[in-house]
């Protein structure tokens, strides 16, 4: 049975009718789009529409590890899908990139956002737009795709939460602990051609996908229901399919302004 939801939470912090933008439609969504549209259609989350968002096309090559029908926008292609399951649930599409020029539209004060892109200089870019807002949680995954020079297998993945409350940095910002977001140096997706396109980004384990789009679902739900007066136990959480390690990170390992019980904000702890 579902925990029954708890609302007091976006009293004066978030819109009544925020609305929850997911940025990044490709392999990790497979893992937290159908769950968390579940969770809304059921009432479960205090989150009334969606947003999604994405400038890049389905192609050919997507098949095997992603769901979809035509080659078309993943963000229109996804809300028919979606939408035809839930047709109660607004769902919306937005086919255009995130840039610096238009972050500020698509994420306004209090929003709530799940972000699972393919490219470090997105997240940094959320990591540092979100740092200038009073209010926000943004949940962000990640996997380190599979290239042999490195030494990367693609069985490896992340989900953490960057919460800002009140102005104050209730976790660590992504770039705090993923010096990877810090230093990225690659281009946007937004002035990229489409042959870059093509050629960016590395191949991704479907397992891996679905493992850590499961974790950042999980965070949201946990977040958003989570009982008054009870500290946030898991802010990160990184996995290996592999061997079947997890490693989680709480609030005192990712401390940052308070620490954060839901309904109040304290100093560090001693």
């Amino acid at each position: 049975m579902f925990q029954e939801r708890n609302d007091d939470w976006l009293q004066g912090v978030l819109p009544a009718e925020a609305p929850l933008v997911g940025v990044g439609l490709g392999g990790i969504c497979e893992g937290w789009l159908p769950n968390v549209l579940l969770y809304m259609q059921a009432g479960v989350l205090p989150l009334k529409r969606v947003i999604l968002v994405d400038g890049k096309k389905f192609s050919a090559h997507n098949h095997g590890r992603q769901n979809f029908r035509n080659e078309a926008n993943k963000a229109e292609e996804r809300k028919v899908m979606w939408g035809a399951m839930y047709p109660t649930l607004p769902i919306y599409a937005v086919g255009q990139f995130v840039d610096e020029h238009n972050i500020a539209q698509f994420i306004p004060e209090g929003t709530v956002v799940l972000l699972s892109p393919d490219n470090h200089p997105t997240r940094a870019l959320f990591a540092r737009h979100v740092s200038t807002l009073n209010n926000a949680l943004l949940i962000c995954g990640g996997n380190d795709g599979i290239n042999k020079e490195g030494g990367e297998d693609g069985t490896q993945g992340w989900a953490a939460i960057y919460c800002r409350r009140a102005g104050m940095n209730v976790t660590a910002p992504l770039t705090t602990y993923h010096p990877e977001i810090a230093e990225a140096s690659e281009k946007m997706p937004s002035v990229m051609s489409c042959m870059e396109l093509a050629q960016a980004g590395q191949p991704q384990l479907l397992a891996t996908n679905l493992h850590v789009g499961q974790i950042m679902a999980y965070l949201l739900h946990r977040y958003l229901t989570m009982p008054l007066g009870q500290a946030l136990e898991v802010v990160e959480q990184r996995c290996n399919i592999a061997t079947g390690e997890v490693v989680r990170f709480g609030i005192r390992e990712r401390f940052a302004d308070t620490v954060f019980c839901l309904g109040h904000e304290k100093g560090e702890p001693s």
